[in-house]
């Protein structure tokens, strides 16, 4: 999604910059930092959805025992009386 968008940010100045003029190479240029932006951008948000995912799997793991664990216990969570 980064590379895509900072791929189109790149055409689009390449693109719109009118090579004979300096005003126009510079603007480009000064825009071009816009690129590293859509990068970085995207790079966080893949690396935001792969811990999403990780927790999201360890969270399921840790789930299935304590469930088992919790349905053994009922069974066996009646203490025979005391005698005194």
């Amino acid at each position: 999604m980064g590379v895509t968008a900072a791929a189109a940010n790149m055409l689009y100045l390449t693109w719109t910059a009118n090579l004979d003029d300096p005003a126009s190479c510079g603007r480009a240029f000064r825009l071009s930092s816009w690129g590293g932006v859509f990068l970085a951008m995207g790079l966080s948000a893949e690396y935001a959805r792969q811990l999403y995912e990780e927790q999201t799997k360890r969270q399921q793991e840790l789930a299935v025992p304590v469930a088992a664990a919790e349905q053994a216990d009922d069974g066996e969570s009646e203490a025979p009386p005391r005698t005194p």
